[in-house]
């Protein structure tokens, strides 16, 4: 509840909606700090330009802790083009979706994407290869490719016809 200075209404206390804070504390017993973390996906081809990697961390100890992932992307030589990092304040009994994305990646390349995660006693990296590649360039390489195979059957097959005629 607030009080009102100066307003028209005519009681005088008005009830706003607030984030309440939390407020954690440890106890002087053991305490356990395990996790789970399940779910794992990445993305490993991709038609448009977003990439994302996610999982799900079950905090399954009897203690909170901070969850921390980073998503780092590099070209295929090494250079990185894209970190991005965050935290989670996990609480027993209770599991969290962790999520990353890269909305603003290149439209076509090849690049090594690392997922880490840091959980209670749990630390897992998770690295691919992902592939960007527009639907248009995708056709553009099948009609190519298929050219190429059609070619190739047709310079062995004049190629026999050479060594028949040559034969008799």
């Amino acid at each position: 509840a607030q009080i009102m200075d100066g307003e028209e209404s005519a009681s005088g206390i008005q009830t706003i909606g607030q984030v309440g804070s939390v407020i954690s504390g440890r106890s002087s017993s053991q305490t356990v700090e395990t996790a789970e973390i399940v779910d794992i996906d990445m993305t490993r081809f991709s038609l448009s330009n977003n990439l994302h990697a996610k999982a799900k961390v079950r905090n399954t100890g009897n203690a909170d802790f901070v969850i921390e992932y980073k998503y780092t992307a590099r070209t295929f030589f090494g250079k990185e083009v894209h970190a991005d990092e965050g935290s989670i304040a996990a609480f027993p009994e209770t599991e969290y979706d962790v999520a990353m994305e890269w909305n603003d990646a290149p439209m076509l390349g090849i690049f090594t994407a690392t997922f880490e995660i840091n959980a209670g006693d749990q630390h897992i990296t998770e690295t691919h290869i992902v592939v960007i590649m527009p639907l248009v360039v995708m056709i553009l390489l099948i009609f190519l490719l298929t050219i190429i195979i059609v070619w190739i059957i047709i310079m062995l097959r004049k190629r026999k016809e050479r060594k028949a005629r040559k034969l008799v």
